[in-house]
């Protein structure tokens, strides 16, 4: 059976530049080619992406809907909810409901980016520098990603559209997929296995007691750090050395955590 094209309906600049390239490793296994659809604005999204995917649709191509929950053009998160995923789930089922329901199937993708997609970037910076992932372990529940890439000293000069491609050339969807982004996971599912769309996300047992683990450590590893402060500014220096030694221990329980 042939592979189908894949239209990827986007509404920003960095998107453009970098989505296609960014997410092969996923679209790829599915799809023979893709192009990205690029619509000046959210309010031009909203407006055309139905009937814009329905003749795609019927032509036998699939299409993926993109949308920044940032930049939200239905109102969904500042109406409804400020908690991002389910805001996701409000937004995702209006994208879907622009959709006769006999289209909904492996080749429909409505995705909301939580919270847009400097996300990604921030969960691939988690992974790969152990202060960062103690900060920032569930990378979709900070609300300006930008903002806080910028802290960075890699991502000092961090700006959108074609600029962000070097950023995201440098980073691994595939180390972000293994950090357990939980929507970004929803997403790739969909591009390489056709997970359909309706299907919410609902944590496993295993991943709300991962996720509760990682919470408890997170809060001791911070209470260490603080607690080595305040020996060595007091000059216990042996005792900022056990400290250290047990903060050592709570960092390599969090790494196992992150292991995919």
């Amino acid at each position: 059976m042939d592979k189908k094209l894949l239209y990827i309906f986007i509404e920003g600049d960095t998107e453009e530049n970098v989505i296609k390239d960014f997410l092969k490793p996923f679209w790829e296994k599915r799809f023979s080619k893709c192009v990205v659809i690029r619509y000046k604005g959210s309010g031009r999204l909203k407006n055309n992406y139905a009937r814009d995917a329905k003749k795609r649709l019927n032509n036998g191509d699939a299409v993926l809907v993109l949308l920044d929950l940032k930049n939200d053009p239905f109102g969904v998160w500042r109406d409804k909810t400020e908690d991002p995923a389910e805001a996701f789930v409000y937004l995702q089922q209006r994208l879907l409901d622009g959709i006769p329901g006999s289209m909904h199937s492996e080749y429909f993708g409505a995705f909301p980016v939580i919270v847009e997609v400097e996300t990604w970037l921030l969960a691939d910076l988690a992974m790969q520098n152990p202060s960062v992932k103690h900060k920032y372990p569930a990378p979709e529940t900070v609300p300006n990603p930008v903002e806080v890439l910028k802290k960075y000293r890699d991502y000092k000069h961090y700006a959108k559209g074609e600029q962000a491609v070097h950023f995201f050339k440098r980073a691994n969807p595939l180390r972000i997929y293994a950090d357990r982004c939980p929507h970004f996971v929803r997403l790739a599912d969909w591009l390489s296995q056709g997970i359909p769309t309706q299907k919410l996300f609902e944590p496993t047992p295993q991943e709300l007691e991962r996720q509760q683990r990682l919470s408890v450590l997170t809060d001791k590893y911070n209470e260490l750090t603080l607690k080595i402060k305040a020996s060595l500014k007091h000059g216990e220096t042996d005792g900022a050395k056990l400290l250290r030694l047990e903060r050592a221990q709570v960092d390599r329980e969090i790494s196992t955590l992150y292991q995919p």
